[in-house]
């Protein structure tokens, strides 16, 4: 009987040994175990706030980039006074209308890439259609183009073959004939290939008259 209830003690406490050796495994793993989990939570963190940081700077760097606005007060100041003193402007060795308002433009520190009176008037970067124009907008016809002086007596400002640079009333008869003039204004900001730059070799165009 001895014998047997110490074959039984001794199982019972094998039995107990084997339990405790795999609770200690499962104590020596589960810290690992959290360990692992928090070391993945803490990277899906870090790298969601850097997608975040570098999204936010993306948006910002557009924001910067292309932020249209309109001309300010000064802006178009500063326009008035290179057309009425338009002694400095460099123009190259052809002068003509579209010459003359490309390069008040780059010396008011509102450049663009030249183009010719005809593309201006089908539109082009960085300027925006308006209806009613403000001094310092672009009045085109095809063929010719101008700087608007005072839109209320309907006054421009452009190169002419007979007098050189001169301002005129847009609404005369001579004008009239030319069609319905389309008024641009110049937009800051907008993204624009070749605006700060002056522009090909200055050339006449049979456009530009």
């Amino acid at each position: 009987m001895r014998t047997w209830a110490n074959i039984a003690l001794a199982l019972v406490l094998a039995g107990f040994a084997g339990v405790g050796g795999a609770w200690g495994q499962e104590d020596d793993s589960s810290p690992s175990s959290s360990e692992n989990a928090s070391s993945t939570r803490n990277n899906k963190k870090a790298s969601a706030e850097n997608e975040n940081r570098q999204s936010e700077k993306t948006q910002n760097n557009d924001a910067r980039q292309s932020n249209p606005r309109t001309l300010s007060r000064d802006d178009r100041s500063a326009l008035m006074s290179v057309a009425l003193d338009d002694r400095h402007l460099r123009m190259g060795p052809l002068r003509d209308c579209s010459h003359l308002v490309h390069a008040i433009y780059l010396r008011a520190g509102l450049p663009y890439a030249y183009v010719p009176s005809s593309d201006i008037y089908d539109g082009a970067d960085p300027f925006q259609r308006v209806k009613h124009p403000q001094p310092g907008d672009l009045i085109a016809w095809r063929g010719h183009v101008g700087m608007v002086m005072d839109p209320r007596e309907h006054l421009f400002y452009s190169f002419t073959s007979s007098e050189g640079p001169a301002t005129d009333d847009y609404q005369s008869s001579y004008w009239k004939s030319r069609g319905k003039p389309r008024f641009y204004r110049y937009v800051k900001g907008v993204a624009c290939s070749g605006c700060y730059s002056a522009g090909p070799a200055f050339r006449r165009t049979r456009d530009d008259k």
